[in-house]
């Protein structure tokens, strides 16, 4: 199974750098437990089949050496046996990967032979100790005080090396993925976008796998846009039909796409293709409540949600976090019953990650709606029997939309993916969330802080867990 790439959350890298003694002149080392998810599925495929599977690895928690069982030179660094028998014992019983950290203190020395050796054997030694479990061995070489290397012992032969990048602030890649890049037969269109973010952002945009849910009128902005910028890829997910009320705001569509009943994601595709800019869109029609359907999106680099769905968004909030995934998360609300003005207008953007506060906390999911829509998905003779006896609100009803507003929206969002790539504001990054009133002028950040006890948000427990059983610990996909 080839591993595509590792990621590892800013917070983590710093634990990691602290106890690997990154920066001083002593080598240091450290061990970690690392989550999976397993793809077999390619969305880009003919036959959406991977004829070699890939596995995504994700750093779930690091798990520093005793001091006293640690003996660092300046040349090399060996810990106690034990500490390692005990890392493979927690990940047999968590369903994890073991993983080791070193540093070398000089920028210019790679793995060298002797940890060749040294992994080499820890990695028959995971075998033996987990017969018939599928575990790989990741290693971490931390190369100076900037660079960041990464290779993974399979079950057998010549480890591979491993692209790794950091999911923080910023959305930093620390080495060149190993995928396939992608290739564009002109990518001239491009040459004034490079003058503002650079020519690596622009090779960074075309590598990229972008997942897009809902496709109405935030989503076909957000699509135009990422196609427009050069994006590799894009997974298109919305389930719904073209209707007469969407023609107001949903980029790439006409009237006769209302007559002809076309999906949203294949008038976005053609839309897409007929630019003729290279990238390649994969469509789903199926409602993210499908678990086959969200699983989808663990192939994906970063997921725009632009759903109003309850119980899609609960989903792409866990998933965040269970996948070290980040999502931008947007939504448009328009109030027409106001006193002093036309109508109260507001966009708001928020960035989903380890570090952030989670949909839930920010009150922006309401758990009664997401079980109602997920029992009118799974169960709608019971949905229809419960609103019929008033037991659900129904609530489901149409809401003020202008197309201006939410293309606006979805540009502030993809603004946000550019300054967490590009570095647009520095250090700073993506803002964790932002608000834009349209009838008062004024666009800012907005705070929130998670609440005691949240699994996603407050507690570090699930983050980079990668697949679990049932899929993102919710019972009822």
């Amino acid at each position: 199974m080839r591993v595509r790439d590792l990621t590892i959350t800013d917070r983590q890298l710093a634990i990691l750098r602290r106890e690997c003694n990154v920066g001083g002149e002593l080598e240091g080392a450290c061990q970690v437990l690392c989550g999976s998810s397993n793809l077999h599925e390619d969305p880009w495929a003919d036959r959406h089949f991977c004829m070699e599977p890939e596995l995504r690895l994700t750093v779930h928690r690091p798990e520093p050496l005793p001091s006293d069982r640690v003996r660092a030179g300046n040349v090399s660094v060996s810990w106690d046996m034990d500490c390692y028998v005990s890392l493979m014992r927690k990940a047999r019983e968590e369903g994890l990967h073991p993983g080791i950290c070193h540093s070398h203190p000089r920028a210019g020395s790679p793995f060298s032979h002797q940890d060749d050796g040294n992994e080499d054997h820890l990695r028959d030694l995971l075998q033996r100790r987990n017969r018939g479990g599928e575990q790989v061995l990741i290693s971490i070489l931390f190369r100076g005080e900037t660079r960041v290397d990464a290779r993974v012992w399979r079950s057998a032969g010549s480890p591979q090396t491993v692209p790794v990048r950091v999911l923080g602030r910023e959305l930093v890649e620390c080495s060149q993925p190993s995928h396939v890049r992608e290739v564009r037969a002109d990518s001239s269109f491009l040459q004034r976008q490079a003058l503002a973010v650079g020519s690596d952002t622009v090779e960074q945009l075309q590598r990229f796998r972008i997942g897009v849910v809902g496709c109405g009128g935030t989503g076909s902005a957000v699509v135009t846009l990422l196609a427009r910028l050069g994006v590799g890829r894009l997974l298109l997910i919305d389930p719904d039909t073209v209707a007469e009320t969407n023609l107001n705001r949903l980029h790439g569509s006409t009237r006769q796409d209302v007559v002809d009943r076309k999906l949203k994601v294949q008038v976005l595709k053609g839309w897409v293709d007929s630019m003729g800019l290279g990238t390649r869109v994969a469509v789903c029609q199926a409602p993210l409540a499908n678990a086959v359907t969200a699983k989808l999106l663990r192939s994906c680099d970063v997921v725009f949600g632009c759903t109003d769905d309850h119980l899609g968004r609960l989903i792409l909030n866990r998933m965040a976090y269970f996948y070290l995934l980040p999502v931008i998360d947007m939504g448009l609300s328009i109030d027409p019953n106001c006193q002093d003005r036309p109508a109260q207008v507001a966009g708001r953007v928020t960035i989903l990650r380890p570090g952030n506060t989670c949909l839930l906390c920010r009150g922006v999911i309401s758990p009664r709606r997401a079980r109602e829509q997920g029992l009118r998905h799974k169960r709608p003779e019971e949905y229809g029997r419960q609103e019929k006896e008033g037991y659900i609100a129904g609530s489901d009803t149409p809401t003020p939309a202008v197309g201006t507003f939410t293309t606006e929206t979805a540009t502030a969002a993809v603004n946000e993916l550019l300054a967490a790539v590009a570095g647009l504001r520095g250090p700073k990054g993506w803002a964790s969330e932002r608000t834009i009133r349209y009838d008062l002028d004024r666009c800012r950040p907005t705070g929130c802080t998670p609440r005691d006890g949240c699994s996603l948000c407050y507690s570090s427990d699930n983050w980079g867990i990668g697949d679990v059983k049932p899929f993102l610990d919710l019972g009822g996909l």
